[in-house]
């Protein structure tokens, strides 16, 4: 059996400023590891939410995902 072993890099990560970009700063850390980049402090900020069109990507990746997914149900 295989063991699994956690490291805190929590002191590493981007931090945020507010109460409610909790889920935002975690779908921006999902996407980093699934294209196998490094969560560091450099790789987004708070204010590169704020700034931009953030919300909306993650939206549109999210619909455009449901979409491919019903329309292969279909065929």
């Amino acid at each position: 059996m295989k063991t699994w072993t956690t490291v805190d890099l929590s002191f590493e990560c981007p931090q945020q400023d507010n109460d409610y970009d909790c889920g935002v700063f975690h779908l921006l850390n999902l996407c980093l590891l699934v294209e196998g980049e490094a969560i560091t402090e450099d790789a987004y900020s708070q204010a590169s939410i704020n700034a931009k069109d953030v919300r909306k990507t993650i939206a549109y990746i999210l619909w455009r995902t449901s979409s491919n997914r019903s329309s292969r149900r279909q065929a």
